[in-house]
């Protein structure tokens, strides 16, 4: 096809046939729930043909298969695609489902179940890999037939109005099996942005309101220059909302791209899938539910720990055992932290940065070993805060940074935490505020549920090797109105 970038750019809204335009709000998550159900039901389908050709027990059989489905999913093998090449993730499928496989039979050997054979099992394994691919191509089969039809098309803005946010936008709407409706564009705001391209819905900044209006369900970023930390945050908004956030990478002329897991493309044009949120719903559920567990059972554990600091904070200094201060945490929810006191109490402690000479001598020691952090695990397990996550700041504090520091409030999308990534990689103690916010976003941007252990277990070497990996000290004590990025600064 060859396209004329001298021609009008189609008004897409008004083509798009008027069944479409009162489809539900998100077609696209129903595709994905078709397609996921396919393609789990041929894994199933899968294991039960090996299962009873092969004689094995159906409780092995189950183990194997779960496991299977689990690891797919869990790398996003089941996920609709515009060109659903199935050649693109053969060899993804055979590695999570060969490590599924490996967990599945893992399980069996430490239980009572019957082991299978090793020839048993090498079939087993195989027969649930192909079922799983079977059921993909079967489910994007059926997807691209009801795209056809003009059901469970996705609604997509395209961010840039430059030579190739038109190219995509001619080449989307020219292939109904991509099951892709363009809405229109949406600018950047830079100096340089062709305005020839219609029809522009908006601007990237206010890209939630222009989503929620036309109903779409994602976006495909072009390649547009600089992004600024203004343009960041707006496209770490429009992924907090739902959408599905596509970026044509930079040197895709190259093969930049083509070999990601998430092989949608346009014609010659790789479209790299961001993840769906900085914070999915799945995987919150999974941290929160791992924050219970952790800070329930560490609780228990460090209780004698706990009450013997405790003794030693009130015979050091009679004064209270527990420190209590408001600090800010997830959409800037306010709550009460609680640390052991190893400092003199101080009325200027929520509008100052606090000096070193006020610390105890028991206080000094508490804080070396990180034992006045453990009274956090309290709020971890109330759900004020996560075990690892943006270390939370006091409220004078957030407002003075969030006009100060681009990508502040970005920190806020997830739940404060006693560890984090700024803080395993050095940030902590008097460094730069506007480096740790940095490490924060990169934190909460590239989440997974094994960085989390990750870090967890950084902090524990760290603290074992170093002392407290949560030490807070300056040289001085400075006035609110005195910082400035990029002053060096701490919390508590």
């Amino acid at each position: 096809m060859v396209i004329d970038l001298a021609a009008p750019v189609p008004t897409f809204r008004d083509e798009r046939p008027v069944e479409r335009m009162n489809a539900p709000s998100n077609p696209a998550r129903r595709a994905a729930f078709y397609l996921t159900t396919i393609a789990i039901m041929g894994t199933v389908s899968g294991g039960i043909a090996a299962t009873e050709l092969l004689d094995i027990t159906w409780q092995g059989g189950l183990t194997v298969t779960t496991s299977v489905i689990v690891l797919c999913a869990g790398k996003g093998l089941f996920r609709t695609r515009m060109v659903p090449d199935l050649s693109s993730i053969v060899s993804h499928v055979f590695a999570a489902g060969g490590l599924g496989a490996l967990v599945g039979f893992g399980i069996i050997a430490a239980t009572p179940i019957e082991d299978p054979s090793l020839g048993s099992a090498m079939l087993l394994a195989g027969a649930v890999i192909l079922g799983a691919l079977i059921g993909q191509q079967v489910g994007s089969t059926v997807l691209r037939r009801a795209w056809k039809r003009g059901q469970l098309r996705s609604r997509v803005l395209i961010i840039g109005v430059g030579r190739l946010a038109q190219e995509l936008a001619v080449e989307i709407n020219a292939r109904p099996t991509y099951g892709v409706d363009v809405l229109g564009f949406v600018t950047a705001g830079l100096a340089h942005d062709d305005h020839n391209a219609s029809p522009v819905l908006g601007s990237l900044y206010n890209i939630d309101e222009v989503a929620r209006e036309h109903r779409a369900d994602r976006v495909i970023l072009a390649p547009i220059g600089v992004l600024g930390p203004g343009l960041i945050s707006s496209i770490r908004k429009a992924s907090s909302a739902g959408l599905s956030v596509f970026v044509v990478p930079r040197l895709y002329e190259m093969g930049l791209g083509l070999d990601s897991l998430s092989p949608d493309r346009v014609r010659g044009y790789p479209l790299v899938r961001l993840q769906r949120a900085a914070y999915p719903r799945l995987g919150a559920l999974l941290k929160r539910g791992f924050d219970i567990l952790v800070s329930g059972l560490g609780l228990l554990l460090a209780s004698p720990i706990i009450l013997v600091a405790a003794i030693g904070v009130r015979l050091s200094d009679r004064g209270d055992v527990l420190f209590r201060q408001e600090r800010v945490g997830q959409h800037d929810k306010s709550f009460e932290l609680l640390k052991l006191r190893t400092m003199r109490p101080s009325k200027s402690s929520d509008t100052q940065w606090l000096a070193e000479d006020r610390v105890t001598g028991w206080g000094s020691l508490l804080r070396r070993t990180a034992i006045d952090e453990l009274p956090q695990l309290y709020n971890v397990l109330r759900g004020d805060m996560s075990l690892v996550g943006p270390r939370p700041e006091r409220p004078a504090f957030v407002e003075h940074f969030e006009s100060r520091i681009p990508g502040y409030v970005d920190r806020h999308r997830m739940p404060a935490g006693l560890t984090g990534l700024a803080q395993i990689v050095g940030l902590r103690g008097n460094t730069s505020i506007a480096e740790r916010i940095k490490y924060d976003n990169i934190y909460i941007d590239q989440w997974s549920f094994w960085s989390d252990i990750q870090i967890l277990f950084k902090t524990l070497f760290a603290v074992l090797r170093q002392g407290s990996l949560f030490e807070e000290h300056v040289e001085l004590s400075i006035a609110l109105e005195d910082i400035s990025v990029p002053e060096t600064a701490v919390d508590h």
